[in-house]
């Protein structure tokens, strides 16, 4: 989702201001579009000014959760590690029932094989 800046919503308002005072001050002329008064370009504005204060609560309440995920997801994450220490301390690391609560048994033998002891 791409977010909106605040400089896109600034520019819009400001110039809807300016449409809405244009229109005010011109509208007695003659042949000025009837289309274009102020009461139109000011419901645009209250339009625009609603959705970003809806955008802008959801993006407060969207970023409230992430933190609050990000919190759970690390108590989590550290708990997981430490049952899963506990498990590899029970049944000992090379053993292949750790397999069964889905961790994986640590390797027996290094890249060039098992070790040899020195005679």
């Amino acid at each position: 989702m791409a977010e909106k800046s605040n400089k896109q919503y600034t520019v819009l308002s400001e110039a809807l201001n300016n449409m809405a005072e244009g229109a005010k001050m011109h509208s007695s002329e003659e042949n000025f579009p009837p289309t274009v008064n102020e009461a139109s370009v000011t419901k645009l504005k209250t339009q625009l000014d609603t959705k970003r204060n809806e955008y802008d609560t959801a993006e407060n309440t969207a970023r409230l959760k992430y933190d609050e995920y990000n919190a759970v997801e690390k108590t989590v994450s550290q708990e997981y590690s430490k049952l899963s220490t506990t498990l590899y301390g029970f049944y000992g690391k090379a053993n292949q029932i750790v397999g069964d609560f889905g961790l994986v048994p640590y390797k027996p033998t290094g890249k060039k094989g098992p070790r040899k002891t020195k005679s």
